[in-house]
């Protein structure tokens, strides 16, 4: 191929001669005229004008000077090409007018088709169809012969639309990507560009992948592109760790790389990319050496291998599958290493990835040597590595430390998984603290026994026997149990605290247990031989808290170093008294190796028929909260009620609540205090009364409140008791259906055997003989004796 050869004056634009080994070789000479606005017409064709760019008369005599040349020589090109082999193609951007210039009826492509940009345009000139041209020019001696090999490409392609069709005949032979596309079109336009210069050493198109052929060239170009790109992707995953070792660290490693021909590092698999980021420290400053992933061999396993450009590969396997066999793998690096005598390779495997393992070493077993990189600790990193991540902020429970504030003071557990986690912007650890508690009343704690005043000293230093914790760190006693009936406020009171605590002490780590929610793992652990690291499963899965499933495994290493080694952690473990007797040996077992661990603070609650068993087996002394004092209810109805009916008027406010609080003292028998001291019960008596302070009744009107409906008023208090009980303590999903049915098949039973019960309670024998009903006494004997035994939680 030439570009504008002198030899061949008008029709040396373009002159290419090539051969297939089967045909006769050809030549084909292109004239090229870039003429969009123009149009072939026959009149331009059989122009005098030598300025005309379609004069035929022209072209004819080039034909002719060319014919001459090949009759003069039979070395014209390297190849053997006869004349009468060789096509002459006007190659035009200007369209022909068919008013002018029939256009043919049957198109006969010959070989010069390999030059058409368009197909449908092209004309052979011929005397049928064009009888004008033959008769016009009929003194030229060899016009019919000229013709005959000459043909008119119009309307062909040319910049951007020719360099789109050049791509895509270019992706034939190199699969491109649209981002790779242009960059294989300008490599290979400057490759025949520099061919088309090479006047003293002609190269020819072929289609072996020689190391002159521009297709490969450019293959290879892209190739390198490829991995390159992929080169400083793998890099890039280690580079974003940030991590420096030290030189101790990286002494054994370099000397096995160093002294053998092939590596094999086993590590933990999620410390892989750790190991991978010692010997990217180690090879790096030579720049010589070349990192892939096990997938990465399938893109051009080939090409990536066949190059001794590299001092060392590095190969990360985890694990083979079926779209490539590692048998495969082994064997093009085999062939590799006998071929390069520079090239020494390290592989790095999961160390329980037994199978891929055994076939290393049935392969490479004589020339290989096996490494294991044990798990980073703070001893590996370099001092500024270990500043960096120890000064890490992070968003601790909600709020922002820096990692050395909640207690870690250095690394025995960094892997893969936590180093991603710690790029992050402000990573989570831990479960955000609950929503504040509205209208929360401060709450004080007694003791159940009168003991000594040193006891009461020990919990606040006050000479007292009563305890008002401001958060969970109160108090010298590291293991504080509270015991006190349903309603008292004991979760709501580790809920305070819990929030309380966080905003004083923000770097320690709180966590709470509801027990009954974790019911499927103490199954779990009632099947099976209950250990101390079972413990540890349920504590993790309790920092989730109930917005995740499962804490990252950097918090899970975070927890166990804080439970084990440096002991900032408070644990607050609810509603032991809710869990089946079934459970509760499991249950206390684990309390049990909640106080052996490092805990800082352990809170626990129940209800009372528990207390002796708890102090027994924690050997503690339990707590009560006291009932809310008439203060107390004053203030709580007071704050619910302005925070239900914000526009309330202080009188009309203080009017109401007095009088509640009369009617109920009086309405609700002597005991009238105790029972508006539960919180649990004001509470719900607060919402009984709501609507009628909504209302906006009168002064004289709260007479009216004298006289309240006790059955009324207990069939509402039954049914708010009942839902909490069903949505909070039994978790009953109550937007279902099904679960809506089942809840008032529940309810049903349960308020049919508490009429029982209390029929039993009330009546002689003798009335009790009066009813004929035997499922009265059977069953109403029954639901008491479960009552007693703590086996019916009573709403």
């Amino acid at each position: 191929m030439g570009s504008s050869v002198d030899k061949f004056n008008g029709f040396d634009d373009i002159v290419f001669a090539f051969s297939n080994l089967k045909d006769p070789s050809v030549c084909i000479f292109l004239q090229l005229k870039k003429k969009s606005n123009a149009k072939v017409r026959c009149d331009n064709l059989l122009s005098d004008s030598k300025k005309n760019d379609f004069n035929l008369k022209k072209l004819y005599e080039a034909y002719i000077k060319i014919e001459e040349k090949f009759n003069s020589s039979n070395d014209l090109f390297s190849i053997d090409v006869k004349f009468e082999n060789c096509i002459f193609v006007l190659f035009t951007t200007a369209d022909v007018d068919n008013k002018y210039l029939k256009l043919n009826d049957n198109v006969q492509f010959g070989r010069e088709e390999i030059v058409c940009t368009r197909k449908g345009c092209f004309l052979r000139l011929n005397e049928q169809e064009h009888k004008e041209i033959y008769e016009k020019l009929a003194d030229l001696p060899k016009l019919k012969q000229f013709l005959n090999k000459f043909v008119i490409m119009y309307n062909q392609a040319s910049g951007k639309e020719l360099n789109c069709l050049i791509s895509k005949e270019i992706n034939k032979f190199v699969d491109l990507t649209e981002e790779e596309k242009e960059l294989a079109f300008n490599k290979f336009h400057n490759l025949i560009y520099d061919w088309w210069k090479e006047v003293d050493k002609p190269i020819y198109l072929t289609n072996e992948q020689n190391a002159d052929n521009p297709l490969k060239q450019t293959s290879d170009h892209i190739n390198d592109m490829r991995i390159a790109s992929l080169m400083k992707e793998r890099r890039c995953e280690v580079d974003k760790f940030g991590l420096s070792f030290c030189d101790n660290a990286l002494s054994a490693l370099k000397e096995v790389i160093t002294n053998n021909k092939i590596t094999l590092i086993l590590s933990p698999i999620h410390s892989m990319n750790i190991t991978y980021a010692k010997l990217h420290q180690l090879l790096n400053h030579n720049g010589g050496y070349g990192v892939l992933k096990f997938e990465d061999f399938t893109i051009q396993n080939r090409y990536i291998w066949n190059s001794d450009k590299y001092k060392f590969l590095v190969m990360q396997f985890l694990k083979s599958n079926e779209q490539l066999d590692i048998n495969t793998v082994f064997s093009n690096l085999s062939q590799l290493l006998e071929h390069s005598d520079k090239t020494k390779i390290v592989f790095i495997m999961d160390d329980n990835n037994i199978e891929d393992i055994n076939l290393f070493n049935k392969r490479f077993r004589n020339d290989s040597e096996i490494f294991h990189d044990t798990p980073v600790t703070s001893n590996d990193l370099s001092p500024e590595t270990e500043e960096c991540l120890l000064r890490k902020i992070i968003l601790f429970q909600g709020h922002e430390l820096e990692l050395n504030e909640i207690g870690i003071r250095n690394f025995h557990w960094l892997d893969e998984q936590s180093l991603l986690l710690l790029q992050k912007d402000r990573p989570e650890i831990g479960a955000k603290p609950p929503e504040p508690v509205k209208c929360y009343i401060d709450r004080t704690l007694k003791c159940h026994k009168y003991l000594d005043l040193n006891y009461a000293r020990k919990l606040k230093r006050i000479h007292s026997v009563t305890w008002k914790p401001e958060s969970i760190l109160d108090g010298e006693d590291r293991v504080v149990v509270v015991t006190s009936e349903s309603g008292m406020g004991k979760s709501t009171l580790l809920t305070h605290l819990f929030r309380i605590t966080k905003e004083l002490h923000p770097n320690v780590w709180v966590i709470r247990i509801n027990i009954n929610d974790f019911t499927q793992m103490l199954d779990e652990f009632k099947k099976t031989d209950l250990k101390g690291t079972d413990v540890l499963k349920l504590l993790k899965r309790a920092a989730a808290g109930n917005s995740r499933n499962e804490i990252s495994y950097l918090e899970e290493c975070l927890l166990k170093h804080t439970f084990s080694v440096t002991g900032n952690l408070v644990i607050l473990v609810d509603g032991i008294d809710e869990v089946s007797p079934d459970y509760i040996a499991e249950t206390f077992f684990i309390l049990k190796e909640l106080c052996r661990g490092k805990v800082r603070k352990l809170w626990i609650t129940s209800r009372p028929h528990l207390k002796c068993e708890l102090e027994k087996h924690l050997n503690v002394q339990t707590l009560s909260l006291i009932p809310f004092s008439k203060s107390d209810q004053t203030v709580f109805l007071t704050e619910y009620w302005k925070s239900k009916v914000p526009d309330l008027k202080e009188e009309t406010l203080k009017y109401f609540l007095n009088h509640v609080l009369e009617t109920s003292n009086k309405i609700l028998s002597k005991k009238g205090s105790d029972f508006m001291g539960v919180p649990l019960q004001i509470l719900l008596l607060a919402d009984v009364y709501l609507e009628k302070l909504k209302s906006s009744c009168t002064s004289d009107e709260f007479t009216s409140l004298m006289y309240v409906n006790i059955t009324k008023l207990y069939e509402l208090f039954i049914d708010k008791k009942w839902k909490i009980c069903s949505e909070e303590k039994l978790k009953t999903d109550l937007t279902k259906v099904q679960a809506v049915k089942n809840d008032e098949i529940l309810k049903k039973n349960f308020l049919k055997l508490s009429t029982y019960s209390a029929m039993l309670t009330l009546f002689s024998n003798e009335e009790l003989n009066t009813i004929s009903d035997e499922n009265v006494k059977r069953d109403g004997e029954k639901h008491l004796k479960e009552i007693e035994e703590e086996e019916i939680k009573l709403v």
